[in-house]
């Protein structure tokens, strides 16, 4: 990938019934979370961002029908304890701390590496491996958490005006006949 414009590979992590939860193999854009500090996932330009201009030129009118609105839950930090703001309904969203764990086995199952596209946008790569956005807050509103290179959870985060982590979006598809 080197201009941001090719297929999309997906990594399955989850089945239930008849859906399955995929994130992004690689890490897509890089993007902040939101221009200004003091916001939570409801309130944040990438999760705009991500239901919106991603979401238009991602998917194609086939892609689109099969993915699912999903209630996306505000959870707080696990460490720091501070507020996450309200649950969302979203097509396409960030994983969680909680969720970051949950559907990856360890450390090595969350490094996301870098397309040529992203790694010619950020500074933040570990042996080409990328630090990645998660949805959580930080200890404030002012960071969001993230998962660094070698795959680790870091509940500290980065600033939400930060333009070096990057997007690793997750949607919920539906593989009804």
């Amino acid at each position: 990938m080197n201009n941001g414009s090719e297929d999309i590979e997906w990594l399955v992590l989850a089945k239930e019934d008849n859906k399955i939860l995929v994130i992004s193999r690689y890490g897509l854009d890089c993007h902040e979370y939101n221009p200004t500090e003091n916001v939570t996932w409801e309130n944040c330009s990438l999760r705009t961002w991500l239901n919106t201009d991603f979401y238009d030129s991602a998917f194609g009118l086939g892609e689109k029908s099969a993915i699912l609105l999903s209630t996306v839950t505000a959870e707080t930090n696990p460490v720091h304890g501070t507020p996450a703001g309200n649950d969302t309904t979203d097509r396409v969203f960030l994983f969680s701390i909680n969720e970051a764990k949950q559907y990856s086995a360890d450390n090595d199952a969350r490094i996301c590496p870098a397309t040529a596209y992203v790694a010619s946008k950020t500074t933040n790569l570990l042996d080409g491996n990328c630090w990645w956005w998660l949805r959580s807050p930080r200890y404030d509103l002012n960071n969001a958490a993230g998962v660094i290179g070698w795959g680790g959870v870091e509940s500290q985060g980065s600033r939400v005006w930060g333009k070096t982590p990057v997007v690793r979006p997750a949607v919920w598809i539906s593989i009804e006949p």
